[in-house]
């Protein structure tokens, strides 16, 4: 970053000696893309339930006699690790998709979220746009009005019930 604008380093100071659990809690910080973690259904809907199915298999002795039953440690180790951070740490911290050229050029070039990149919109986000028709809007928006803002609309939105895996089946259709 040649020289960083006042919305970039108020997400540096949000970024700089952020806790893991922090991360988790997905608070303030967009994605490099720009998208908010607490909108993701790993976040609202997978991380919870597998909180309950574990809960369930507890009560019913899993823990016990599972192992009994074949690649059943490797199945609880993974329910296990979903229930106690939903499933994903944010892709700041290596969750996500490993092979996201968006995070991967985002770090090259190292800006906080592409909002900030020179040359964003670029291709990268040609597919993303068709899966997220806000993100656009969303980062212009991260970039004009910063990050303290940005969260209380995503926070608004998950309020309300938003999540991003609605888009994705609207974009289906």
């Amino acid at each position: 970053m040649a020289n960083p604008t006042s919305t970039e380093k108020e997400i540096e100071k949000d970024v700089s000696g952020i806790s893991s659990q922090e991360n988790r809690d997905a608070d303030k910080l967009p994605a490099y893309c720009g998208l908010y973690c607490g909108n993701c259904i790993q976040k609202t809907h997978v991380g919870p339930n597998a909180k309950k199915l574990l809960e369930s298999m507890k009560r019913a002795g899993y823990e016990i006699f599972g192992s009994a039953i074949p690649d059943f440690p490797v199945f609880w180790a993974f329910l296990s690790e979903t229930a106690k951070n939903g499933g994903c740490v944010g892709c700041r911290s290596g969750g996500g998709n490993p092979y996201c050229q968006i995070r991967k050029c985002a770090i090259e070039k190292n800006v906080l979220s592409c909002a900030f990149c020179d040359v964003y919109p670029c291709e990268a986000f040609r597919q993303s746009f068709v899966l997220y028709p806000m993100l656009l809007e969303d980062n212009l928006f991260l970039k004009e009005k910063g990050a303290e803002e940005w969260a209380m609309m995503q926070k608004k939105r998950r309020s309300q019930g938003y999540v991003y895996s609605d888009l994705i089946e609207q974009a289906k259709k």
